[in-house]
């Protein structure tokens, strides 16, 4: 069954205007409050790593 049947539109017309990475990047440095909405990683977000 696909769960898609009421959605006609291709892929590129549903994401409408998509921005490189680094064009947001730079809109997320330039601008002090998105700045502050990215999150900071935190020790506990990383995996331990055995050698």
């Amino acid at each position: 069954m696909d769960k898609n049947k009421g959605n006609k539109k291709h892929s590129k017309e549903q994401l409408g205007k998509v921005k490189p990475y680094q064009e947001i990047n730079n809109e997320i440095t330039s601008k002090n409050e998105l700045k502050q909405m990215q999150p900071t990683p935190q020790p506990q977000d990383f995996e331990e790593i055995d050698y």
